[in-house]
């Protein structure tokens, strides 16, 4: 008995001891439908050889990895296992895994574990992309962009962000609560700072889960520039009563240009020959006609401003013209114009065919000009000239000759 008793006292300490890190095991609040993995270590803390033979779990939702039983640990090692925790049900669950040991000092280890089942909350963003096309530089453009909550419970999106030096958005402040089955639409802004594709992201991190990404895509273009043809309208003198035209040319450089609308500041001038919008390509022009028709005897100033798409958006062209009175005899002239490149014309008159005075106050556009400053019983010669944009002046044209009966 003596000898049984030594033997005894000599196996006390003589065991391992299984040991599990972290103890409990907490994971929190999941989705339903969703599911988190944590690691675990198994150690021998003691000092013999130990083998795990038997593991049980007990806890709903909750699931370890495979593990090949028996596992044998030396004192000092360990083992790496993955819990993974997939609520069933809303609430708090719980429970343990049981590990059973031989030549263990706790022949069972228990293992806590804890988590929470939440509703699921379903995010969906669309469009899942979005496209601006191409935009002017200096100018914007928005497309609606919308945020749903498909899913059962209410959710609070706190982080919503927009990546790309020329995208923004408007309209959406944060934090954002959307109740289950509701949605919010705001809007996405392309403002290119420089010609050239550009892209970007939109990206929606809901409370749990992956971050949803919206792809954003534009090209920025040079703004068109809009020019007339000429700058300056001078009619001369027109019969009160009567009206004068003369051709104005609208062109586009470097992009398209819209023209909207030509506003003018007085009655007696008028635009025709064009209906707005008027869109004008790159490198093209249209020409219209603006119209003067005196009301009243005296000079008369006006302008035409052409607000457009251009970068310079209001193109402005200066008018004038004087109306005379229609109480003595008049001579009406006109001719054609058959050099595009010519400014403008001036008229010139005198006694004798060579000898002449230039009549008009101002480089005349038109290719027509009514002189009512004439004498009965007195005759005329007439001629003009053609002045180019460099403001060279043509010879005389062949001369007319009026003869102004006596009353």
């Amino acid at each position: 008995m003596l000898l049984l008793s030594c033997a005894a006292l000599m196996a006390v300490g003589t065991y391992g001891t299984l040991t599990c890190t972290p103890s409990p095991l907490q994971f929190g609040n999941i989705a339903l439908g969703s599911s988190q993995t944590l690691p675990i270590k198994l150690s021998n803390t003691g000092s013999v050889t130990l083998t795990i033979t038997k593991v049980l779990v007990q806890a709903v939702g909750f699931q370890m990895s495979n593990l090949n039983l028996p596992v044998s640990l030396a004192p000092g090692k360990s083992i790496s296992l993955n819990i993974t925790f997939a609520p069933q049900t809303l609430g708090q669950s719980g429970g343990t895994i049981a590990f059973f040991s031989t030549y263990s000092s706790n022949s069972v280890l228990f293992l806590t574990l804890s988590g929470a089942g939440l509703a699921s909350a379903h995010l969906t963003v669309a469009p899942a992309s979005q496209s601006f096309g191409s935009v002017k530089v200096g100018s914007s453009t928005k497309l609606l962009e919308t945020i749903t909550n498909a899913g059962s419970s209410s959710l609070n999106l706190t982080k919503v962000s927009v990546m790309g030096s020329s995208f923004s958005m408007t309209g959406l402040t944060l934090p954002l609560s959307l109740t289950a089955g509701q949605s919010f639409t705001f809007s996405l802004v392309f403002a290119p700072s420089a010609t050239g594709s550009a892209s970007g992201t939109l990206s929606v991190t809901p409370p749990t889960g992956a971050a949803v990404n919206v792809a954003l895509t534009g090209t920025g273009t040079s703004a068109g520039q809009l020019g007339l043809s000429p700058s300056s309208l001078s009619f001369g003198n027109v019969v009160v009563g009567q009206s004068s035209s003369s051709p104005v040319t609208l062109s586009a450089t470097s992009a398209s240009v819209t023209v909207t609308s030509a506003s003018l500041n007085s009655s007696e001038f008028s635009v025709s020959g064009v209906s707005f919008p008027l869109t004008i390509a790159a490198g093209k022009s249209s020409t219209l006609s603006v119209l003067f028709q005196p009301q009243s005897s005296g000079a008369a100033t006006g302008k035409i401003t052409f607000a457009s798409t251009a970068a310079n958006s209001s193109a402005v062209e200066s008018v004038s013209g004087s109306g005379v009175a229609a109480s003595g005899p008049q001579v009406v002239l006109s001719w054609k114009d058959t050099n595009s490149g010519v400014a403008g014309y001036n008229v010139y008159r005198g006694a004798a065919s060579g000898s002449y005075t230039r009549i008009n106050t101002a480089l005349d556009p038109s290719t027509s000009y009514t002189d009512a400053t004439v004498q009965v019983g007195s005759t005329y010669y007439y001629a003009t000239t053609a002045v180019n944009s460099a403001g060279v002046e043509s010879n005389y044209s062949s001369p007319l000759k009026v003869v102004i009966p006596s009353q």
